[in-house]
């Protein structure tokens, strides 16, 4: 496995871990309250009012936002951040051992 496919991985397990957990705070907050309570009552009672709905709500989405951004994108980022193997072509990561140093690549016809 080259360091840029262990990247995109990575990069995608951390993406899954962000939007579980938010989606875990998210639900946790909501079982906290209690049901029969109207929403300020609940807002009251939930460590103190507003600021922390508001504060828990925003780290959440930011968590969620976070997490589909490097699911959607991991391969894209990991293209710009992790140079391509030696030996490989940087666009089609096709293998090159054996062929001159400068030249085009077989597979894809890029300039290595």
């Amino acid at each position: 496995m080259s360091s840029r496919k262990a990247f995109e991985i990575g990069l995608k397990l951390l993406g899954v871990w962000f939007l579980a957990n938010a989606i875990v705070e998210t639900s946790r907050t909501f079982v906290q309250w209690y049901p029969h309570r109207t929403l300020f009552e609940r807002m009251e009672y939930y460590m103190g009012g507003w600021r922390y709905f508001v504060k828990d709500y925003a780290v959440a989405f930011s968590e969620l936002a976070l997490g589909a951004v490097l699911v959607l994108f991991a391969r894209r980022i990991a293209r710009r951040w992790v140079r391509s193997d030696a030996g490989c072509c940087a666009a089609c990561e096709y293998e090159l051992k054996g062929l001159p140093e400068h030249g085009r690549c077989p597979e894809c016809g890029k300039v290595y």
